[in-house]
């Protein structure tokens, strides 16, 4: 699990299960994609999180593949449920297609949380343990009486407190994932290298998501020192760890510790035969980042352009990690003062983020922001005031009247209006 930015897919989502997590999301500001049957049961579910800029509604079914397969493109991450009177031969097949679609279109995790006319009841003990209940809603299916055994007993141990720590991590649930994994680190068997290699990963990750950075480092040398007491060394989960580590450093300010360990996590990950191109991608993108933060504008241009060109060969067109590397070459040019191609690339990623984000999301906002920024220093005025207006719009629409930024785009276009008239 790394630090990235998320764009989240969720199938069931007017569901009890599939409505809490999409209104946890929402509350941390990751946008977030419902599929449903019902566009009007949806917008009712959520009338109060339409107007977020970070709600999107595609209306679809379980059989409707290619409208999900459109609709999934750009996502990074997949809340797989699917609930109901079906059986399990019917819901793998299901979910088997609808999986493979995602992960071709780009999406590098799915949370299966589906059930075949399953309860669940997720409760928290007085130890301080969590206690997973699943019980069937129709007992005379003999299929699904052996699939909740199947169910119960998958749960049970380390795997199943495991999965349910990397859901609550992944709803932002922060404190409930990080006494899950303390539970089970008391209970682990302390000669398991890897296991407590991918426990002290996971407390590490929960410790960064909270900005506890210093504690996220020692959680994170913990497990590279149990990777490399491994034999053999699992190089790829040392090469994630390596990344993390280097984005708390980025965090905390220390660019040159930050470097060294996007470089070891490049070494291990640039080693394999076939290397995954988006893992590349993403580590010559903050080495980049790295690279700026430090005012190296060559070497950050360079390490962009080369996370730029991988992610064009393993991306579909209008993923986020697309418009984030444009976003990120485009400020290059800016701080440059190379506006023409600043605004070439702020462009490009404008048009990704109008095709895979609400009309009202604050990033599309921003980037009208940088288009103006850049037309104003070509003097291109009126090209200018029209984007400026437009940043103001989505200000309105997504924030208060009287919030500073709304205000901040108000005056800039009055100011670009007395230029033109």
């Amino acid at each position: 699990m790394s630090s990235n930015q998320e764009r989240v897919f969720v199938t069931g989502a007017s569901g009890n299960i599939g409505s809490e997590i999409v209104k946890s999301l929402i509350k941390k500001q990751i946008h977030t994609t419902i599929y449903v049957r019902d566009e009007q049961k949806a917008k009712e579910l959520f009338k109060n999180d339409l107007n977020s800029g970070y709600l999107s509604i595609i209306v679809g079914t379980y059989t409707t593949l290619d409208v999900f397969t459109k609709a999934i493109q750009g996502h990074t991450r997949l809340f797989l449920l699917y609930a109901g009177n079906f059986k399990p031969t019917a819901m793998s097949e299901v979910k088997e297609k609808f999986a493979r679609a995602a992960f071709e279109q780009g999406v590098h995790q799915i949370v299966d949380l589906s059930s075949a006319s399953v309860s669940n009841e997720i409760k928290q003990e007085e130890s301080g343990l969590w206690h997973v209940h699943l019980t069937l809603t129709n007992d005379d299916d003999p299929q699904l009486t052996e699939l909740t055994a199947h169910l119960r007993e998958e749960v049970r141990g380390t795997l199943g407190l495991d999965r349910l720590g990397q859901l609550m991590a992944e709803m932002g649930e922060w404190d409930k994932a990080k006494d899950l994994y303390q539970e089970i680190l008391n209970f682990i068997n302390q000669e398991d290298r890897a296991g407590l290699a991918h426990i002290y990963h996971m407390l590490g990750y929960i410790e960064a998501g909270q900005k506890h950075f210093d504690i996220a480092l020692e959680h994170y040398e913990k497990s590279v020192m149990n990777r490399l007491g491994q034999k053999p060394i699992d190089d790829s989960l040392l090469a994630t760890t390596y990344s993390n580590i280097g984005v708390v450093n980025r965090n905390l300010g220390d660019f040159s510790q930050a470097l060294e360990y996007f470089q070891r996590s490049l070494q291990l990950t640039s080693k394999h035969t076939s290397p995954n191109k988006k893992d590349l991608a993403t580590l010559h993108n903050n080495i980049g980042g790295v690279f700026q933060g430090k005012g190296e504008l060559d070497k950050a241009l360079e390490n962009f352009e080369i996370a730029l060109e991988l992610f064009l060969q393993c991306l579909p067109s209008t993923h986020s990690h697309l418009s984030t590397i444009y976003n990120n070459i485009g400020f290059i040019y800016a701080t440059k003062k190379n506006y023409s191609k600043s605004l070439f690339n702020y462009q490009k990623c404008l048009y990704i983020e109008e095709h895979s984000l609400p009309s009202i999301h604050p990033s599309i906002a921003h980037s009208h922001r940088m288009i103006t920024a850049a037309l104003f220093y070509l003097g291109q005025y009126n090209d200018a005031l029209r984007h400026a207006n437009k940043a103001f719009e989505i200000s309105r629409a997504s924030l208060t009247e009287s919030h500073q930024q709304t205000r901040d785009d108000e005056q800039f276009c009055d100011f670009l209006k007395s230029l033109v008239a």
